[in-house]
């Protein structure tokens, strides 16, 4: 007895020591109150208090204007972020009149190796490298576009070809419904018909989930489905290759024959 006693003790230490912590073990204090994580930059949507504490009828201590930005530090009870402005824990704002927004800009060139696949096999090999350009205003919206271009080298041999298409990824949600998820859309200039200019491949990335999502093209008969539809995607980095990985896997062979022919 003296021994099994012994035993369940030790295994108890080895438990308690190497599991993980709990949820509650993970919060912090802001300005007194308990806090769950939540680090990130946040657009203000409309004008707003900024509250000592997580509630309506608390203590104003300042108000943000539409269109600032403000440091998350954690969320508190209920619809409310905590908020740093300048480097100082400023106070406690609603959370519907916020917008998490993602920073596209890139430090460096991403690069990478796109093979044909067995499902569609009249899609060639393809090298990429997608630059960052800059930002654009998003017509409408609070937020700006981070603009890319993806340079492209398809084929083998002397039958490759090279090519540039637009990209862009919105720095704020489109959707409307409060989540988290942001467009990538790939353009092709001049490959549209009469209604359309452009033939444009969209796709969604999902932050909180880490999911980037195949959605639409705008031109029936250029692009389906791709192979791959969903992929997990933590970074905007990860994001801009897997909607590269989309774009070259959704486009037809009808898109592919005007690529290859009119390229140079």
């Amino acid at each position: 007895m003296l021994l099994h006693g012994l035993m369940v003790f030790i295994v108890f230490t080895v438990v308690c020591v190497f599991s993980p912590l709990p949820a509650m073990a993970q919060q912090s204090t802001f300005l007194g109150v308990k806090t769950k994580p939540l680090a990130g930059v946040y657009l203000v949507l409309k004008d707003v208090n900024v509250r000592a504490r997580p509630q309506t009828k608390s203590k104003r201590v300042g108000r943000l204007k539409r269109g600032d930005r403000v440091d998350s530090t954690g969320r508190a009870p209920g619809p409310w972020i905590a908020v740093r402005v300048g480097g100082k824990d400023f106070g406690f704002v609603f959370k519907p009149t916020l917008m998490l927004i993602l920073e596209g800009a890139l430090d460096v060139d991403l690069k990478g190796e796109l093979k044909t696949l067995p499902e569609t096999p009249k899609t060639p090999p393809c090298s990429y490298v997608i630059h960052f350009d800059g930002k654009s205003p998003a017509e409408g919206q609070p937020f700006e576009f981070a603009d890319y271009e993806v340079r492209w080298r398809c084929g083998a041999g002397k039958k490759s070809v090279r090519f540039l298409t637009p990209m862009y990824m919105a720095e704020g949600s489109t959707r409307g419904d409060g989540r988290s998820v942001y467009q990538i859309t790939i353009d092709i200039l001049e490959l549209g018909n009469e209604a359309e200019d452009q033939f444009s491949t969209n796709m969604w990335f999902n932050k909180k989930a880490g999911v980037v999502s195949f959605d639409t093209v705008n031109v029936k008969g250029l692009g389906t489905k791709p192979a791959q539809s969903k992929a997990n995607a933590v970074s905007v980095a990860e994001a801009l290759r897997q909607a590269v990985v989309m774009a070259h896997q959704s486009w037809t062979a009808k898109t592919w024959v005007a690529l290859m022919g009119e390229a140079g």
